[in-house]
């Protein structure tokens, strides 16, 4: 996504910039070594430019099909490209110019980043991970609406679907030498919790100011450091694809709204761990014979014990769950885009959940 978000911008810097070699280092590996250098007529530069100006809505577009739109949700972005009428009105081949309101930007911003993504193909309409992305957004609206001043869980589906596509959203990889694993249960159980932790570690468990006393496990620490790289390179192309946007005239510059589009667009903040170990650890103490009234003793009581200081523990433990389930929705629906056996794990895990709630 660097190399992507490198290739939109450099073509519009000055040339001494851009035409000097980046030199990619990671701290990881002393010998790893990788180049970047963008030349004039590279192909996947030109891919990319295109795909990226490819897209030039119309507010009167917007307003004829959807009245409502909540510009920079990600959920519109992504389900307005299910109207087909809708889609084929975003294509263009002229030039883009005079993108006025920061609603448009927001959305033009996202609609480039699902193209650029492989979410949506050269006709403006979703592939299957598009659809898979779609089916998720939906499955959570309801969540969404209920807990509306809980922000991000949109956002959070699209990070956990570039996980999932850089297959590091999975049970495998689980460092048994870190602490914080899940203890009980078969290996499939332990498995299946793994998942279902690793996917609520994108959400946020609010926490009043005073610090963190609860579990804690460098193996979710190992992950979340993952998940924020992921997260970073996603929040990189979005501020590249906004500053091409500006560099290449598409949008009106002067304007006094440049901070309110950058806190706008997705991934601004990082997300925390605290929430997927608090899962963790909850479900790992349930057992699935105890009975409703057992289940709710043991909710009750965990807040206290192990996290005094969550301000919304049971709120936040049913955003999770219901987190988890919209991401499986929309694994159901992909079909050779990701292995059988994959999409076998994540059954196992929502019927091992559905047991626990």
């Amino acid at each position: 996504m660097g190399q992507l978000a490198l290739f939109l911008v450099l073509p519009r810097v000055n040339r001494g910039i851009q035409f000097k070699p980046i030199n990619v280092r990671v701290w990881y590996d002393d010998k790893y070594t990788h180049k970047i250098e963008y030349r004039q007529n590279d192909p996947q530069a030109e891919k990319a430019i295109k795909q990226a100006h490819s897209w030039n809505v119309k507010p009167e577009s917007v307003k004829q099909h959807f009245p409502n739109a909540k510009h920079g949700s990600v959920l519109f972005e992504v389900t307005a490209l299910k109207n087909p009428d809708f889609a084929k009105s975003t294509i263009t081949n002229a030039k883009v110019r005079n993108i006025a309101s920061d609603g448009l930007i927001l959305s033009t911003t996202l609609w480039r980043y699902l193209h650029l993504r492989g979410y949506v193909n050269d006709n403006h309409r979703l592939t299957p991970w598009g659809d898979a992305l779609a089916k998720s957004l939906e499955t959570l609206e309801p969540t969404v609406i209920k807990h509306a001043s809980v922000p991000g869980l949109y956002e959070a589906v699209l990070l956990a679907f570039e996980l999932l596509r850089f297959h590091l959203l999975h049970t495998n990889n689980q460092h048994p030498e870190l602490n914080g694993l899940p203890m009980n249960g078969t290996e499939d159980e332990k498995g299946s919790l793994l998942l279902i932790s690793r996917c609520t570690i994108l959400l946020k468990l609010r926490h009043q100011a005073n610090g963190y006393t609860g579990p804690l496990s460098k193996n979710f620490l190992t992950f979340r450091s993952l998940s924020s790289s992921v997260r970073e390179s996603c929040r990189d192309l979005f501020e590249a694809i906004v500053a091409s946007l500006f560099l290449y005239a598409q949008a009106d510059r002067q304007r006094d709204d440049y901070l309110h589009i950058g806190q706008s667009m997705p991934f601004l903040t990082d997300t925390d761990v605290a929430l997927g170990i608090a899962v963790k650890t909850f479900l790992d103490d349930i057992n699935p014979n105890e009975s409703a009234e057992q289940k709710a003793v043991k909710k009750d009581e965990f807040q206290g014990k192990f996290v005094p200081y969550a301000t919304h523990f049971h709120d936040d433990l049913e955003i999770a769950f219901d987190f988890f389930n919209a991401i499986h929705a929309g694994v159901k629906t992909l079909g050779k885009e990701m292995l059988h056996g994959d999409k076998g794990i994540w059954d196992k895990a929502a019927a091992y959940l559905q047991l626990r709630r």
